[in-house]
This record gives C-alpha cells, structure tokens and sequence, in this order.
C-alpha cells in the first residue's frame, strides 16, 4: 500500500485500494452455444445470462414517468442511509446527492463515490430483485449516460484493445478455459483500463500474497466500433478521481466472445482475449420471442422477465418481482398468476389459490377473453389439489 507521513493521504491510498478489490471482483455468466441449443429449456447459467440482457429493458419500463422517478430516487436515497447508518463520510455523501444529484451526472457520481457503486454492482451480482427496483432510477441515468458517452468512441471510428485485470477462484479460471469460443457477460457494470500495466496490478501480477485458490487473470479486450454494433462503452478518465488509471466503462448486460485463455509461465497469469459482439442480442431476442408466443401475442416484457426468474428456478425472486410490478398493474391477470405460481410451487396452497382465482375472473371479465391464459391457470388451480 505504501508509506504516508499524512493521515489524509493514507486515508485515500486506503479507500482506493478498497474500491480495487470491489472493482476487480466480478461474476460472470455464461452462455455455451453448443449446450444451449435454445432458449425454451434454460440452464441456470443461460438464464443468467439473459437476466443480463433483459434488466435493463425492465428497469426503463418501471421508471417510465417522473413520478415514478422521484418515488424511485426517495425509495433509493432512504435504503442507503438505513444501509450506511453510523457511517458518517457515507451520510454525508449521500445528503449531497440528495441535493446536487442530476441525471446527466450519473457516470460522475459512480466513480467518484462508493456508496453508490458498491450497493448496485452488489444488487446486479446477487440478482437481487428488490434491490434493483430500489436503485432503478439511478441505474436509468447510469446507462442513459453511458450510451451518450458510448456515441463518441464509436466517432473516433477505430477499434481499441482495453484491459481488465482480476483475481479469481481456480475453478472459475478452469470454466473460462472451457468456454473458449463462447459467450461471456459480466454482471454489473465493468470497470476496465487502457493501461496494462493498472490491469496487471488489479489482478496482483509480481504479488506474493495471493491465496493458492486465487489465480491472477488479465482479460485483453478487443472493442470493435462499428456503426452497426450496439456495445455500449464509454472512457470516463475525465470524470474519474484515478484518472492515471485511464478507465473505460462497459454497459451493463456487454457480452464477449472468449478467444483464447493461455497461461504466462514468466508472470504467472492467465491472459484471456475476449472480443465485443452483438450475439447476446439475438439470444434475447430468441427468448422474447418465444415467450411472445406463449402470451399470446403480447410483448409485454415486465411478464416475459418476471417468467424468465420462475424459470432459472428463483421462484421467490419471480413472485417478489410480480409482487412489485402488481402495485401498477393490480388488474393485470397475469401478475397475478405469476405471483401464485410461485406461492404453488412453494406448497403454498391457500394462496396460491386465492391468485388463481382472481386471476381467472379477471381473464373472464375481460373483453377480449383471454381463455389461454385462464385454461393455464385451470391447470395449475388443478395442480394445487393433487400437488399440495
């Protein structure tokens, strides 16, 4: 870490050196095109992996209107204060965004304070459902920002090489080595550098503190910048506190291409080239389509990810989701059948049925009948009496 005569200079050697470890901690999902041959029967990873390319959709639909942003920004500003009680630097960080915050100063605020990133890279890496509707309108303007940003690198018209340095489990590195030649996402935003030489410090080359279950990996990244291309990328060395780390900020939901992963014997790190690509759009697309089908028609993509969480087997998480998405559509029958899906399938009988049911009136009331949807939920009121 270094030697300091000065507390204030300690104080932030300190704290950057904590904001690199949470920077190079990453989860990342995969998806193995020759395993998952489609998205009808999702493996629990592969749906990971749309979870990615579909948050973001969900969380512009839930923040759709002003009200709905300041109520969004109240809910966010008072579980922070709640998470970062006695903490008297982060309350008063918090105090200033509740005062100075504006949208156009998203990317800003998320390098230049912890309390901010920390809490929704956690919430992305977990899957945590509440906690992503808690944070929505921040996470609005974070990738509203960045897709603004994004415009002027893909002005400069040529491609860039960044980098990206970690330490991870071995059996995490033994799965990149396997998935050479598919498709990677990491889940939260991804901090990367221009410079090698940050990326290999991140990643603990030439340390000798390394734990034998961690391996240092360095991810040599190949941004292509094509028009046609919609990888949301963005420098943000100008508004970094670090600039001399020459950071690069990716999107949400950016999906690579695994090229190669080999060793350095001299250093001792995994080297893994991994390229931008558009792939994961057309996987997301797949499934949005599938699942238009089973709604009959419908492209309604609140139910289509609320269905996605039931179907990696997050039965708690699809009804928590539906539960929230239910205090704007409380008629909607398909909320409804969504939330009582998940209480069946936790042998929670009595209300289960109480869904079911006023999920089904709701079906029969409705001028267009949806009888698909009430014959499903016929099924499953079925289920309830063999099953529970």
């Amino acid at each position: 870490m270094g030697v300091f005569n000065e507390r204030a200079a300690l104080a932030s050697s300190i704290t950057h050196s904590i904001e690199l470890v949470d920077k190079q901690s990453a989860i990342f999902a995969l998806y193995n095109t020759n395993k998952q041959k489609s998205t009808r029967n999702l493996s629990r990873e592969s749906g990971s992996f749309i979870f990615l390319q579909l948050v973001k959709q969900v969380l512009h639909k839930m923040s759709s209107s002003e009200e709905a942003t300041k109520t969004s920004k109240r809910e966010m500003l008072d579980t922070c204060r709640l998470y970062y009680r006695g903490n008297k630097k982060a309350m008063e960080d918090i105090d200033k965004f509740e005062l100075e915050y504006t949208s156009d100063q998203a990317i800003k605020w998320y390098t230049e304070n912890s309390f901010i990133y920390r809490l929704i890279n956690k919430a992305l890496r977990t899957e945590d459902i509440n906690a992503l509707y808690t944070y929505r309108f921040y996470i609005v303007d974070l990738c509203t920002c960045l897709a603004e940003q994004s415009k002027e690198l893909y002005d400069s018209a040529s491609n860039m090489h960044v980098y990206r340095g970690v330490r991870m489990p071995q059996k995490e590195i033994e799965r990149l080595r396997e998935s050479v030649g598919h498709l990677i996402s990491v889940n939260a935003y991804f901090s990367t550098s221009r410079q090698l030489n940050v990326s290999e410090a991140y990643a603990g080359i030439g340390s000798t503190n390394i734990s034998s279950d961690l391996g240092s990996v360095v991810f040599d990244i190949e941004v292509v910048l094509e028009e046609y291309l919609t990888t949301i990328v963005a420098d943000v060395r100008h508004l970094s506190r670090f600039r001399d780390e020459d950071e690069v900020l990716f999107d949400i939901g950016t999906v690579f291409k695994i090229q190669s992963m080999k060793y350095n014997e001299q250093q001792n790190y995994w080297q893994c080239r991994i390229i931008t690509t558009d792939e994961g759009r057309a996987i997301a697309k797949e499934y949005i389509d599938l699942k238009q089908i089973e709604l009959n028609g419908s492209n309604d993509i609140e139910s289509t990810f609320g269905d996605l969480l039931f179907e990696m087997g997050e039965w708690l998480k699809s009804r928590t989701y539906f539960q929230n998405v239910a205090e704007r559509r409380p008629n909607d029958p398909y909320i409804l059948f969504g939330i009582g899906r998940s209480h069946y399938n936790f042998c929670e009988s009595d209300q289960a049925m109480s869904y079911f049911r006023t999920a089904y009136d709701l079906c029969m009331k409705d001028n267009d009948k949806r009888l698909t949807l009430a014959a499903t939920i016929c099924r499953y009121m079925c289920r309830v009496h063999e099953d529970c």
